[in-house]
């Protein structure tokens, strides 16, 4: 926001030289029907460089997201350790590739898509017990996945 104080500054002195009408119609153009032109005049008073508070708090997200975070993280894991999900294959589809290499965390991959298919096709709430327990069932399987990654 402070960017934008000399822009800001800038209409106000707009306002006092020309009429206020004047005045409200640009606010009404630049916040309201132009924001493309908005975005576009924050990128060029943006501050350059890495932004201070650049990351991600899963407990800022809601109990679906963190479930749909959690197994899409299982996902990309998996990819990374030597066996991809295809792009047409579904969750369920998966699952049997998971546990071929996983043989051992069969059932936190079963309660992982579980909750992941519940998460992302229902409409009912998502409970934080649920969240609590597929956290848990994730962590187990992320140790699985790097011990399996130090043995390869």
């Amino acid at each position: 926001m402070r960017h934008f104080l000399p822009f800001l500054l800038g209409l106000f002195l707009i306002a006092a030289v020309l009429r206020m009408d004047f005045f409200f119609t640009i606010c009404y153009l630049f916040f309201i029907r132009l924001p493309s032109l908005r975005q576009l005049l924050e990128q060029l008073f943006q501050r350059r460089g890495p932004e201070p508070f650049n990351f991600f708090r899963l407990g800022a997200t809601s109990s679906r997201e963190q479930i749909l975070f959690y197994y899409l993280s299982l996902v990309r894991r998996a990819r990374e350790g030597g066996f991809p999900r295809r792009p047409a294959q579904t969750p369920a589809e998966y699952t049997p590739t998971l546990n071929q290499h996983l043989p051992e965390s069969r059932a936190d991959i079963e309660a992982l898509t579980a909750a992941f298919l519940e998460a992302r096709y229902s409409a009912h709430p998502v409970e934080k017990s649920r969240v609590a327990r597929v956290h848990a069932a994730w962590q187990r399987l992320r140790a699985a996945l790097q011990q399996r990654k130090q043995q390869v």
